[in-house]
């Protein structure tokens, strides 16, 4: 984390940048995150007994939901929870948007990682549900340099808070 002071004659701030790279992370129906054959609609239980958790439910096969970021070279990993709601095919989560690993999504909440290093330039970080009509529950998305996730930050529309 990074901080940023500001002040003036009657208040001051301290804003945080976080690990998290993603914007909208608990926003999965936001236009920042480019749905492909799939649905994201909001108010599903979250692993924490909120509602922030999204459902994502595939439209057509190989349906993707990433989230475009134009990052230097360096390794990275993302994270994020899943729990399946139906169906029985693969979801797989990946760092680049073409690097697919698959996980075994079960009914319970589980924080899913994977890390790569890429070259310079945009990555698509995201989750891709093989089969139509499978549905996740996804919630906490996360984006960060390194080879492990650390603990999630949420971010809205920028990474300050």
């Amino acid at each position: 984390m990074s901080h940023l002071f500001i002040k003036s004659s009657i208040r001051a701030y301290v804003l945080t940048k976080t690990a998290n790279l993603l914007t909208y992370t608990q926003a999965t129906d936001n236009a920042a995150w480019t749905k492909t054959n799939c649905t994201s609609v909001d108010g599903a239980t979250d692993p924490v007994s909120g509602t922030a958790a999204e459902t994502v439910t595939a439209t057509n096969s190989n349906a993707t939901l990433t989230q475009s970021q134009t990052l230097p070279a360096g390794t990275y990993t993302f994270s994020v929870y899943l729990k399946r709601k139906t169906g029985t095919g693969n979801v797989s989560i990946s760092v680049d948007g073409s690097t697919w690993v698959v996980k075994a999504i079960t009914g319970s909440w589980t924080r899913w990682e994977t890390n790569l290093s890429i070259s310079a330039g945009t990555a698509t970080p995201g989750i891709k549900i093989a089969t139509n009509a499978d549905a996740v529950y996804v919630y906490g998305a996360q984006l960060e340099y390194g080879n492990s996730a650390t603990t999630y930050a949420a971010n809205t529309a920028n990474r300050y808070s």
